[in-house]
């Protein structure tokens, strides 16, 4: 703490630059010893000594203060600045490690919300009252059981009371005498040496000043011989000796003369002389040690005479590092000389000095390390003192509070560490400082203490020693406590927040104890493990008690940093309830359900505190949610509640806890995701107070963790199909179902993935109920440019569309279809198929699928899709032949291509032992040309103008799809790709003028790139359009492959596309083109046509630079 003068009596401390004023550092009141060397420096004049004389009601002793010889003492100047400017200490006590939080108010009320809002919070803390019903029959007994000894605080004041009578009458003391008599001879010496510095200073003025040098100025005029007049001037110094100046300057040397030899000369020898018999003293104390008895007693009351001068306010610092060196010396032999509990005896002392002495006498405190119990009860005897009340420090301070309040500067300012000005400033001198509080406790090594306490071999791990470590953390957690409670205040702050991580390193460590403890043979073979159990849980409420009592702004910082995972189920619900202050109406359930007031008192708290504080208040309940011992699902349930209300309910503190309360809805949720359930029907019943906060949570939560019940789908079903599509449960319901992860079915299984389906179906039935039904060229050309243009503006669609496009994606995502399952399925499916057909749906017979049938009477595509990929539509052969072929050629003709390839790529597996059913179906020509139909003309320059692309994204998908059913041709039971090209090669070149049209040349090119690895594929394939070339010879009028031929050689032309339609680069189909041309050249090689043996004199003559022209002649 600094004292600050304070100018014009304003709030604010200003920094004062004034020769005249003194510096005084309450937080430094003993400064680092100085080297008094130069007496030729000014030093301040000390006021004189003081003595202190205790007076105890208990002893029947009285106390009386010596009043000083010299009583003009101005104030405690530490240190001597030349302009007297204000220094403000600004070191931290502690680091900045936690968040500051202000100090909340504590109630305590019943826990119940709003009973007329929801009867929710009964149900979930119906379990609570009867576990913490009967906890409080056992609470008390083992409270007085592992309640840390009286004995210890009682021993601690008895020390006490034995040191202040010991210092009661040390005035009288011989070594007290002598160096008062050197602190006089001091202060008289330092006085003398002002008073020469005065004069020097007087001396050097009278020197600079004896001559007085003036300019004088010369003007002479002459004529010369031409009658001209010069005139020259002659400038030159003058000195001037003052005489009176001389006789004043002779009496101030002679002045000077007489104080050094008369004053200073004998002055410094009396405080040499003093000094010498000081330290003669304290040498034949020292020399007695051992052979005198008491001598250790008399070394003691040496040191409590120097502590004695340390409590006055001294100027002079030659002075006072004399007494530090003395101090310090005196203290080293201690140590060596009396190694039983000299440190108690020492910070006695120190808790009774001016603040600030820490800083260099907190290395005095030589604490026993902790090796056995002996020295550990010595640790907790020190933590007990130094946390214990200082007992008479205002008496021991009685001299320093007369010299302030006799200082005729009477308008200062305290500050705290941090620059602020404390409140109650005039008694601020007279309490300890948070510096020097973290510093004394920082000699206890804690680490030590907590390796001795819980560092046990597991032969050392026996009930009755399990049962003493308790008791010892209990001794030790009730000194912390002791701190805590006393020292609470707002200047404190620093100095609690590192209490309270010493007291987390404790319970950490006792945690971990318990934790290895658990795992070891005897605490599973012992009977008496359930009454250990309690007594961890006990300590463990009592530590996290002692926490939130403290009034610390970071306590709940810590708090939520804690692991609660070896506490009992009880012991959960207990701590619960102490963090919300209902612990003393527990006992009586129809009070504690009773009390309306509970949730309005809470929203009133967490109103009063900050971000940080709410976030680590539900951060630590959802840290006890999420610990190993809880079992059932109300407690997680309450946890998940209570940052429902807090984040996004509550008015209140909805700002402030939202982010908060959402990152820890996460958390809870990932570890336990059946919890969403919950929240979705707490969202539910609360969605009009959470507005859009709702679509924010649960796009946030981990919706791809959870497998819904039916009744979440209930839910679900109603936001969809009984709100409008702009409405903020038809959003928050397809953010939910967007957000689930089909592809696991843990989550998800067939039955469930089914149940969505017929809810999104239905839904869309309701809310779309009107689709194009017309059909022909003209109508499925306007639905694809339909879907085109609303796949590229999507930022001009209608709610219908936007609906209907995520229906679409929604579908897409649904793994309903046995081929799109894992690998090792696929081929278990397609090796068992009859049954695996059994646990399919009919779709003329399922029940469930009356909703499904009214949307495909209504020509809905979407129900169709779904039929397909759910239903023996889509897997059973002849069904789908019948009935499954029209089903997707009415979604082909919706405008919906795309979802018509991704169910080929479904369905067409389950074809490939059978691929002649498929090409031989006229129906299934008419699809696949439908699908691989070329625009041409102006439909064509339409979809142009809205997006330029080479091919058709159906056409490229239709590509993928095929390739990745020839290059994962195992999946099928197949050993060769053979039957997948033949399949589709087949289909191709059924379709009618296959040879002109891009997108099936471009699917052929696929084929063939696929099968040119494959020997069985690629022989087929070259016979196959060997067969072509034949049929080509018998039907002359048939130029198929010649007009192929012309089709791969001119893709690079220009000529072919329709003038009126922009003109994209085509692509070219290499691999079709390279099968041509081979198996065209085999057939004329192995018949010896002339036309062959004419292209090779044609194109070897070269007059023709491409192939094309050669053929052409």
């Amino acid at each position: 703490m600094e004292k600050v003068q304070k100018e014009k009596k304003t709030n604010k401390t200003k920094k004062v630059s004034s020769p005249e004023k003194h510096t005084i550092f309450i937080d430094d009141c003993i400064p680092d010893p100085p080297r008094f060397e130069d007496f030729q420096e000014p030093l301040e004049v000390s006021s004189g000594s003081k003595s202190l004389k205790t007076e105890l009601d208990i002893l029947q002793e009285s106390i009386s203060c010596c009043s000083s010889d010299i009583n003009n003492d101005p104030g405690h100047v530490c240190d001597v600045h030349s302009k007297g400017e204000i220094m403000v200490a600004s070191a931290p006590v502690l680091d900045e490690g936690f968040s500051e939080f202000s100090q909340s108010p504590r109630f305590s009320v019943p826990l119940q919300p709003c009973l007329e809002k929801s009867d929710l919070f009964q149900v979930l803390i119906s379990e609570g009252i009867t576990v913490l019903s009967e906890w409080n029959k056992r609470s008390q007994s083992l409270k007085e059981k592992h309640s840390p000894h009286l004995t210890l605080f009682q021993q601690v004041d008895d020390i006490v009371t034995q040191f202040v009578y010991s210092q009661s009458n040390i005035e009288i003391h011989e070594l007290f005498k002598l160096i008062q008599k050197y602190r006089q001879s001091r202060t008289i010496l330092t006085a003398t040496l002002r008073e020469y510095s005065i004069v020097q200073s007087n001396i050097e003025n009278l020197r600079q000043s004896i001559w007085l040098v003036k300019k004088i100025n010369v003007v002479e005029e002459g004529a010369c011989l031409d009658g001209n007049i010069v005139r020259s001037t002659l400038e030159y110094p003058l000195a001037e000796y003052d005489l009176a100046k001389e006789k004043e300057l002779k009496s101030m040397l002679i002045k000077a003369q007489e104080i050094v030899k008369e004053k200073i000369s004998l002055q410094q020898n009396a405080c040499e002389l003093l000094r010498v018999k000081i330290e003669h003293y304290f040498n034949s104390v020292i020399g007695g040690i051992g052979e005198i008895p008491g001598a250790v007693e008399e070394l003691k009351l040496c040191i409590s005479v120097i502590f004695s001068f340390l409590r006055h306010l001294i100027s002079d610092e030659h002075f006072f590092g004399t007494l530090r060196h003395w101090l310090s010396q005196l203290i080293s032999i201690l140590i060596e000389a009396d190694g039983h509990r000299h440190y108690i005896f020492i910070l006695n002392h120190l808790l009774r000095c001016p603040p600030g002495i820490a800083k260099w006498a907190s290395n005095f405190l030589q604490i026993p390390k902790i090796q056995d119990d002996l020295s550990f009860e010595e640790n907790i005897l020190f933590l007990a003192t130094l946390y214990s009340p200082i007992a008479h420090r205002d008496l021991f301070l009685d001299e320093l509070r007369k010299t302030l309040e006799a200082s005729k500067e009477d308008n200062w300012t305290f500050l705290d560490s941090e620059g602020e000005e404390e409140e109650n400033d005039s008694k601020i001198v007279f309490t300890i400082s948070a510096n020097d509080l973290s510093l004394f406790t920082d000699q206890v090594d804690v680490h030590s203490m907590t390796y001795f306490l819980f560092c046990r071999k597991e032969s050392q791990l026996g009930v009755d020693k399990v049962g003493e470590i308790f008791k010892r953390t209990g001794s030790l957690l009730k000194v912390f406590k002791s701190g805590l409670s006393m020292y609470c205040s707002e200047r404190y702050r620093h100095f609690s927040k590192k209490v309270l991580r010493i007291l987390k390193v404790v319970l950490q460590s006792l945690t971990d104890f318990w934790q290895e403890f658990l795992s070891t043979s005897q605490a599973s073979s012992t009977l008496f493990s359930a009454q250990l159990q309690e007594e961890f849980d006990t300590l463990f409420l009592a530590f996290c008690s002692a926490m939130k009592e403290s009034g610390c702004k970071g306590a709940w910082q810590i708090m939520a940093t804690l692991s609660f995972c070896c506490l009992s189920y009880d012991c959960i619900w207990r701590l619960y309830a102490d963090l919300h202050d209902i612990c003393h109406i527990v006992r009586d359930e129809s009070v504690f359900l009773g009390n309306p007031y509970f949730w309005s008192k809470f929203e009133d708290y967490l109103s009063s505190l900050n971000e940080a504080e709410i976030f680590s208040f539900l951060a630590t309940l959802t840290g006890i949610a999420m610990s190993r011992s809880i079992r059932g699902d109300d407690f997680l349930k309450l946890v998940a509640w209570e940052l429902c209300e807090v984040g996004f309910v509550c008015s209140s503190t909805r700002e402030t806890a939202s982010k908060g309360a959402r990152d820890l809805l996460c958390t809870l949720t990932s570890r336990f995701p059946h919890i969403l359930s919950f929240l979705l029907d707490r969202t539910h019943n609360v969605k009009s107070a959470l507005g859009k906060l709702s679509l924010i949570l649960w796009k946030s939560l981990p919706v791809h963790l959870w497998c819904p019940t039916y009744d979440d789908m209930g839910i679900l079903n109603q936001w969809l199909g009984s709100h409008s599509l702009n409405s903020l449960e038809s959003h928050l319901a397809r953010v939910i179902i967007e957000s689930l992860d089909f592809s696991n079915p843990h989550h998800l299984d067939r039955q469930k993935q089914t149940a969505l389906g017929i809810i999104v179906i239905e839904a869309c039935l309701k809310q779309s109920p009107e689709f194009i039904t017309s059909s022909g060229v003209l109508g499925d050309s306007v639905r694809q440019m339909s879907s085109l243009a609303s796949s590229v503006l999507q930022s001009q669609l209608s709610p219908v569309q936007v609906f209907q496009k995520w229906t679409w994606e929604f579908l897409g995502r649904l793994m309903l279809h046995l081929m799109d399952q894992s690998p090792e399925n696929v081929s278990f499916t397609l090796a068992n198929l009859s049954e695996a057909l059994s646990v399919l749906p009919t779709y003329e017979q399922e029940a469930s699928y009356d909703g499904i049938r009214r949307a495909v009477e209504a020509n809905q595509p979407q129900a169709a899709y779904f039929v397909l990929i759910s239903s023996s539509v889509g897997h059973n052969v002849p069904e789908f032949c019948t009935t499954g072929l029209g089903l997707l050629s009415r979604i082909c003709s919706n405008g919906q291509p795309d979802q018509a390839v991704d169910l080929l790529h479904k369905i067409l597996p389950m074809f490939f032992q059978c691929p002649d059913s498929l090409y031989s179906n006229l129906e299934y020509i008419s699809l696949m040309s439908q699908i691989l139909m070329e625009e041409t003309g102006y439909i064509k320059f339409a979809k142009n103008m809205i997006v330029t692309q080479q091919l058709d994204l159906h056409i490229k998908r239709l590509g993928a799809a095929i390739e990745d059913h020839l290059i994962n041709f195992k999946r099928y039971n197949l050993t060769t790709p053979l039957q997948i090209v033949s399949l589709w090669l087949e289909t191709l070149f059924c379709l009618p003028k296959w040879n002109t049209n891009k997108n099936v040349l471009f699917i052929a090119d696929v084929i063939t790139r696929a099968a040119f690895f494959c020997e069985t594929s690629r022989r087929y394939i070259l016979n196959l359009f060997e067969d072509l070339i034949k049929n080509q010879k018998e039907q002359p009028e048939d130029r198929t492959l010649p007009r192929l031929l012309r089709i791969v050689g001119s893709m690079g032309s220009k000529t072919l596309a329709h003038p009126l339609i922009p003109l994209p680069t085509l692509p070219e189909f290499p691999w079709l083109s390279w099968f041509a041309l081979k198996s065209y050249s085999n057939m004329e090689i192995s018949t010896e046509s002339d036309l062959w043996h004419s292209f090779l004199r044609n194109f070897s003559s070269g007059k023709f630079r491409t192939a094309e022209l050669a053929f052409k002649v």
